[in-house]
């Protein structure tokens, strides 16, 4: 029977081999051997019996005496998923009840009939996860301090580099930090489209949101910059671009791909060059409209009524709005909207509202990478600093295949570029109304029939 070695619920170390348990004893043979003692030495019934191993391969080489106590495969598997639930929640920001289903996911009847009632393991996980953290604790995001091996990251074994691309500083009350590798410098100069996006449920407590920078390579789109920001004004916007372009001086990018968000645009216009192009990306959301449209049995009278297609356009230009005006945008859409339109609108309405519907799709990918690592909306600083190291050991891996010659991986979506005159209407949304805005924009691209 095969042996190993687990721990015991005070953390020693326990040898487990055909069927019986062991707890470390002494070292002998001039250090070449350990001796362990089985668990139940000090029983009422003491067991004297013994197991050897060898500790440069840590097999065991020999066992001594018989054992008094019977063999237990139950209590056996029952320490192995213990010291699972352990080891898941000191690797995991999992909540408990994931913590646990992973567990419990192969363990025997037997075996779960011995374990604690789910209550009392995740209290045991949230102890465990108490007693074991080292972090430092913080008031305010302006009182962070991050110690140094969260500073670091490992790209090689043994070798580090600088994670922290740029940080606003301790006592900064609007405090931002900027996650990436260090040397993403050396090559940033290549890039000539970003890609930028922000998501809210993914932040840590203190921070109001994750701004997300994305770099394209030759059609390879990489995450490279995470950055913790305190809210969503242009004022930080332009703040976090500017750390990154001091962090990177060589960034200079010919085109910026946003979502329609002023606080964004006008962000990217100060920071990089006039010359920089800023594109807004919506194919996804008219392509959904589309197929509502489809759905109803609307799109054939799209194709062969152009007031009726205006007003269908309308409503994907509701992308545009800026987020304070939507409700108030939709009500006077929906007061002039043909009522076989007004299902289409309601779609709009459930999937924006709702936060679902993006612009960038390249962003959305990465904030689902994100939330598939994390498993919990707010995960503590110290938790994502550790879910964004793995990711990036992933876009490692993506762009050494890149480097590497493979080809891009086929998109999904086409990204479609909106006629620079509705950059012009979004500039100039304060001296239009609602309707006027959205028709405005309609009348600047085209749903396919």
């Amino acid at each position: 029977m095969a042996s190993n070695i687990t721990k015991t619920q005070k953390g020693r170390e326990k040898l487990i081999h055909e069927g019986w348990m062991y707890v470390r004893d002494r070292v002998i043979g001039g250090g070449s051997v350990q001796s362990w003692r089985c668990m139940y030495k000090n029983a009422s019934c003491p067991c004297r019996a013994r197991a050897y191993t060898s500790i440069e391969s840590g097999e065991v080489v020999s066992t001594k005496g018989s054992h008094t106590d019977p063999v237990d495969p139950s209590e056996v598997e029952t320490t192995k998923v213990r010291e699972a639930i352990k080891r898941r929640c000191e690797e995991t920001s999992e909540p408990p009840s994931s913590v646990m289903s992973s567990a419990f996911l192969t363990a025997s009847r037997a075996t779960l009939g011995r374990l604690p009632e789910r209550s009392v393991v995740a209290r045991i996980i949230n102890r465990h996860r108490s007693a074991v953290s080292n972090t430092p604790a913080f008031e305010s995001r302006s009182s962070i301090v991050i110690p140094e091996h969260y500073r670091e990251y490992e790209f090689e074994p043994g070798r580090f580099e600088n994670f922290v691309v740029a940080d606003s500083g301790v006592g900064d009350v609007d405090r931002i930090i900027i996650f990436g590798r260090e040397s993403t410098r050396e090559w940033i100069g290549l890039v000539q489209k970003l890609f930028v996006d922000g998501t809210l449920s993914l932040s840590p407590p203190t921070f109001s949101q994750i701004f997300v920078v994305l770099a394209e390579r030759s059609q390879c789109v990489l995450p490279v910059a995470y950055a913790l920001l305190p809210n969503k004004t242009a004022e930080t916007y332009t703040r976090a671009l500017s750390l990154l372009k001091n962090a990177w001086p060589a960034l200079s990018p010919l085109a910026v791909v946003m979502d329609f968000e002023r606080a964004v645009m006008n962000a990217v216009r100060s920071v990089f060059s006039s010359d920089t192009r800023m594109d807004g990306c919506f194919f996804h959301l008219v392509k959904n409209i589309k197929l509502k449209l489809a759905g109803e049995g609307l799109m054939s009278r799209y194709s062969n009524d152009d007031d009726f297609a205006l007003n269908a356009r309308m409503i994907a230009a509701l992308a545009f709005v800026p987020p304070a005006e939507l409700n108030n945008a939709i009500s006077e859409l929906a007061a002039l909207l043909p009522p076989e339109l007004v299902t289409v609108l309601n779609y709009f309405e459930d999937r924006t509202l709702d936060g679902e519907a993006r612009t960038n799709n390249y962003a959305e990918a990465a904030h689902r990478r994100m939330q598939l690592e994390f498993g919990v909306s707010h995960p503590t600083l110290w938790k994502f600093i550790e879910g964004l190291r793995r990711i990036q050991n992933n876009r490692d891996f993506q762009l050494e295949q890149f480097l590497g010659g493979a080809p891009s991986s086929k998109k999904r979506d086409k990204y479609v570029e909106a006629d620079r005159r509705i950059l012009e209407i979004v500039r100039d949304v304060s001296n239009r109304t609602h309707v006027e805005y959205l028709r405005g924009i309609a009348h600047n691209f085209f749903m396919e029939s």
